[in-house]
């Protein structure tokens, strides 16, 4: 039996908290590029010129590395999921994980395995009943 392959998340870790921190950095240099704008603009002599190019380029390099570190999180999970598309079963088990299909629309199903017949009929009435409003 094959026991199901475990990942570490350290990319999609990585990822969200450089994110974080870059969103967070992007928002304070826009407040301070703001204050020292206004400062500058006060003043009216330019004193100001070297705070004002500095903050100005401390909000945009965070604003690329917020785009980096988005590329990064997608990029790392798909690595650790190994797909684009995570359906919802990547933390159950996989004996717990059913399969039908695939029917005459070549759809295969993919379900949860449930403790007895009437919990999988009442599950299995929904969803048909949801497919037939959504087809309406």
């Amino acid at each position: 039996m094959l026991a199901p392959l475990k990942t570490d998340a350290r990319w999609t870790t990585f990822g969200l908290r450089a994110l974080i921190v870059s969103t967070v950095a992007t928002a304070l240099f826009s407040v301070a590029d703001a204050v020292v704008r206004g400062a500058e603009i006060g003043a009216g002599t330019g004193k100001y010129y070297f705070l004002t190019a500095i903050t100005y380029d401390f909000r945009y390099f965070f604003e690329q590395a917020m785009f980096v570190a988005a590329l990064i999180f997608v990029g790392g999970k798909f690595f650790e999921t190994r797909t684009m598309v995570t359906i919802g079963f990547d933390k159950l088990d996989a004996s717990n994980i059913a399969l039908k299909g695939p029917d005459e629309n070549n759809v295969v199903w993919v379900g949860h395995k449930y403790a007895n017949a009437l919990e999988a009929q009442a599950v299995s009435d929904a969803t048909a009943e949801r497919l037939k409003q959504s087809a309406a």
